[in-house]
């Protein structure tokens, strides 16, 4: 264990290479002060039903399909799962 430790756990790297996706200019990070003026907004703590959800969960499956270049066939193990939810 303390061989480890000399090595500052060299064999152990805190973020692996492949994981390492977006570059660190590409980051988007929020840093808050303790000092700043934030707006919690507490409207958003009240969850709003959508009326139109079974439209629009249509709409983001269609999006989710272009985006990501799936088949049609590939969704099948997930509208077995909604039907279950929806139950």
């Amino acid at each position: 264990l303390f061989a480890v430790r000399k090595t500052n756990f060299a064999e152990f790297p805190a973020l692996d290479a492949d994981l390492d996706l977006v570059d660190a200019d590409d980051q988007i990070t929020h840093e808050l002060s303790l000092d700043d003026q934030l707006d919690p907004e507490p409207s958003l703590d009240i969850f709003h039903p959508d009326p139109d959800f079974v439209e629009h969960e249509e709409s983001w499956k269609s999006l989710k399909k272009e985006l990501l270049g799936e088949e049609e066939g590939g969704d099948e193990g997930d509208d077995e799962e909604e039907e279950e939810e929806e139950e």
